[in-house]
């Protein structure tokens, strides 16, 4: 509360000589969405900046430390020939967006370039005060404002101040675009105050040209979701030879929330029993008999790898599991994924995955992909992330954090919404009966996603010409 209303602040001075990038994101959402740009500006300055052997935070030319004795203002007028050094700053509005923040850009985090360290502070509430007080601390150069966040006192003082604000990966809901329009010009001179606006879809612009933003402010630049980093997997050898001994398929349900880990037992249970019934109905008579005196060894083809967004709550998942007949074991007992004997033991029909950080390892190697958070209302999550690896992608009807995500994949035959647990049985009978579906359905994802890349090249090619 007090940091946006600035009246204390965990942002720097800026340093005599340098130039500042302010990028903001509303919450955790936007502030994922920012990664691949962020990351491409600090490569971007870090090839400036190559032939500097330190910032002007570490050393100051005589001439800036002449500026500084005499009380002028050295920032105005740098060493001629000699590059600007830049700071990015990196803001929310919300706390968890600030978390995010911190978790994905501070040093402490995996950034692919050290050298440009990013600050982590809170957007001002849009009171003047509030705004010229965060505005003034931080002094940018240009902003960037990541798909939504419209403040007017904010983009008036920028205004004023004449310094340019970019929206990109902007986006106009039904809703958004009706709400705009009730108020008619008052937003069409608000969206004005942006230098450029740049958008995900031709659908996003027709909305802006609708409420009175001019043609010429917008672009068309695609989502920077598709500029995602492909996840790094750590445990990428062994998962491959995993994969290859194993001849059977995996369903990835990854991210479930409370009540999805019920839906997606009853859905396996049954699976299993068709499944078994598939393998009788192949015997003859006297076979079918012989059969019936052997007790099924149950999915010794077929395994479920359940991955909860909370990994506490594994152990409840598994005796959950277990109270209803299925055999399942954790991850951890089991070896998984650095041993493989738990293949072929048929008490492992499912594994609870009751660790951090393999997610994107197997979705790498499945053969379906659940994304979970979306059976319920709880939002949803990335259905890109079993997409990256040309994988056959299957989410509820509560994906309202990846909506537009969830769209594209959806009319490029990439993915498959299911409403509930009967939709996901069906579809997955379905998938499980049409190898050439899921293969399918799998290269339409990963075209895709390889279509939807350098989003980010074209925001930076815009921005760069207005000085970047």
């Amino acid at each position: 509360m007090l940091q946006r209303l600035g009246l204390i602040s965990s942002i720097s001075n800026k340093a005599p000589g340098t130039k500042r990038i302010w990028i903001h994101a509303l919450s955790v959402g936007e502030v994922k969405s920012a990664l691949p740009l962020v990351n491409s500006i600090q490569n971007k300055l870090e090839s400036m900046i190559s032939g500097q052997q330190t910032s002007p935070k570490q050393q100051t030319s005589p001439k800036q430390q002449a500026g500084s004795e005499q009380g002028t203002d050295s920032g105005q007028d740098t060493d001629s020939g000699s590059q600007p050094y830049y700071e990015l700053i990196m803001t929310a509005s919300t706390r968890t967006g600030f978390n995010m923040a911190q978790k994905l850009f501070t040093k402490s985090a995996s950034q692919p370039i050290q050298s440009q360290p990013i600050e982590i502070g809170y957007f001002p509430f849009d009171i003047l005060f509030s705004v010229a007080s965060i505005s003034s601390r931080i002094d940018p150069d240009l902003v960037i404002i990541v798909e939504s966040d419209l403040w007017p006192c904010f983009l008036w003082h920028m205004h004023k101040k004449k310094i340019p604000v970019f929206l990109v990966n902007g986006r106009l809901s039904r809703s958004s675009l009706e709400g705009y329009a009730l108020f008619g010009r008052l937003f069409s001179s608000v969206f004005y105050l942006f230098e450029t606006i740049m958008v995900q879809t031709e659908n996003d612009k027709a909305g802006f040209m609708k409420i009175g933003v001019p043609e010429k402010k917008i672009k068309v630049t695609g989502n920077m979701k598709f500029d995602q980093p492909i996840p790094e997997i750590k445990q990428i050898k062994n998962l491959e030879n995993l994969k290859a001994d194993f001849s059977g398929k995996f369903l990835i349900a990854g991210s479930t929330h409370p009540g999805e880990e019920e839906i997606l037992l009853s859905v396996f249970k049954k699976l299993k029993e068709n499944i078994v019934f598939k393998q009788r109905s192949g015997f003859d008579e006297i076979e079918l008999a012989e059969f019936d005196e052997i007790k099924p060894s149950g999915f010794d083809g077929f395994k479920l790898i359940v991955v909860p967004r909370d990994p506490q709550r594994s152990v409840k998942i598994k005796k959950m599991f277990i109270s209803k007949g299925v055999n399942c074991q954790l991850a951890s007992i089991c070896g998984f994924p650095d041993s493989f004997q738990w293949l072929s033991d048929s008490m492992n029909n499912v594994v609870v995955v009751d660790s951090m950080g393999i997610l994107a390892g197997l979705y790498a190697i499945c053969d379906i992909a659940f994304v979970g958070g979306s059976l319920l209302p709880f939002g949803g999550h990335n259905p890109l992330e079993p997409a990256f690896f040309s994988k056959p992608v299957l989410f509820g009807p509560y994906m309202d954090d990846f909506k537009e995500v969830a769209d594209i994949l959806l009319s490029n035959g990439a993915a498959f919404m299911v409403k509930d647990r009967d939709g996901l049985l069906e579809t997955l009978n379905m998938l499980l009966d049409d190898e050439e579906l899921v293969s399918r359905t799998g290269n339409n994802a990963g075209e895709l996603i390889e279509n939807g890349r350098g989003v980010v090249e074209k925001i930076l090619s815009v921005i760069s010409e207005k000085g970047l």
